[in-house]
């Protein structure tokens, strides 16, 4: 036999064939990216901006005392009414990660705190669109959500609060589609159990 030539309406035929049926192209990827990229630059500028909050200086203050005796602190050290008695630091942890961003990055490190806890914690929520394949439209109706929550964006514990929040939700929904799977194969195995037992 003599090899096809490849100019013969034969093989013109077979090169043109669609491909089979079932087989659905693999979405681009560039919606998301310019979303999520869109998303990025407005918490950049929500964020990067003078901290008017006094409660910011006493977190930051509170960190830095931190930093430099190893231990949080447990005692009032900022009010003359209350010099020195002793209260439950609860949110030493944010103290700590501020003041060291601080350190590294001086003003602009407290911005920058502040954008990835925001960013991430919006693009935690958009997580469970793009995983299902949802459309990029998702991602960019959270910009109006964003413009929106601005001015709660202060260098406070409740940046951190809000991306462990995200975080949960994303786990819990993971989970959860997990859960789901699994129920539909438990199911799905009943029912062929069943149908084995009505052939017996």
């Amino acid at each position: 036999m003599h090899p096809q030539d490849p100019t013969s309406p034969a093989t013109e035929l077979t090169s043109s064939r669609p491909a089979p049926c079932g087989v659905a192209p693999s979405p681009s990827p560039w919606p998301w990216l310019l979303a999520f990229a869109a998303l990025g630059v407005l918490c950049l500028a929500l964020c990067w901006r003078e901290e008017v909050d006094p409660d910011v200086h006493f977190h930051l203050l509170a960190g830095e005392l931190t930093l430099d005796r190893g231990a949080p602190v447990t005692e009032n050290l900022f009010t003359h009414p209350h010099q020195g008695r002793p209260f439950i630091n609860h949110e030493w942890l944010f103290q700590l990660i501020l003041a060291a961003f601080h350190r590294l990055l001086g003003p602009a490190g407290v911005g920058l705190l502040k954008a990835l806890a925001i960013l991430g914690t919006f693009s935690l929520l958009a997580l469970p669109a793009l995983r299902r394949g949802g459309a990029p439209i998702t991602a960019w109706l959270l910009l109006p959500i964003l413009l929106l929550a601005s001015g709660r964006f202060h260098a406070r514990p409740e940046v951190l609060s809000l991306l462990c929040l995200a975080a949960a939700l994303a786990i819990s929904e993971r989970l959860m589609v997990g859960v789901s799977i699994a129920g539909d194969a438990e199911r799905s195995a009943e029912r062929r159990g069943g149908v084995a037992l009505g052939l017996l």
